[in-house]
């Protein structure tokens, strides 16, 4: 038996775009945000400095600005000490691999059902076994 949805959808939205009651809120910071900006021009007109901090600050990523990675879980961390130590190679590099790996998994076709972390770990696997497929430059 299939589940009903418990939340009423019309024109296939969430309420939450769609119920005027919800949207109050997001016309609240907008009002906000102007009324900062008066605040703002008046003190900069009457010569004081102007705190930045009562404000918020919206950042939005440039473009062309570097995206910081994701940092690895600690169980991921943990692994790949391990086998760091166990192989004689430096963690270092089977990080560097094992990002590698994630990247292989995201650009090109990876076997169904296989996930990212899987793919990955397969590739650390496979360098840690003297593999000449791939990452031949970091075997110096």
């Amino acid at each position: 038996m299939a589940s009903k949805r418990k939340q009423p959808y019309r024109l296939g939205l969430p309420t939450r775009y769609t119920d005027p009651e919800q949207g109050k809120d997001i016309e609240a910071t907008v009002e906000e945000d102007a009324a900062n900006k008066k605040v703002m021009a008046e003190e900069y007109k009457k010569g004081k400095k102007i705190s930045f901090l009562r404000f918020k600050k919206r950042t939005e990523a440039k473009k062309g600005a570097k995206v910081k990675a994701k940092p690895l879980s600690s169980s991921t961390r943990a692994t790949l000490q391990k086998k760091a130590k166990s192989s004689g190679i430096s963690f270092g590099t089977l990080k560097k691999v094992y990002r590698r790996g994630q990247g292989a998994w995201l650009s090109s076709g990876s076997r169904r059902g296989a996930s990212m972390a899987a793919w990955a770990m397969g590739r650390v696997n496979s360098y840690i076994r003297g593999s000449k497929k791939h990452d031949t430059d970091l075997r110096r």
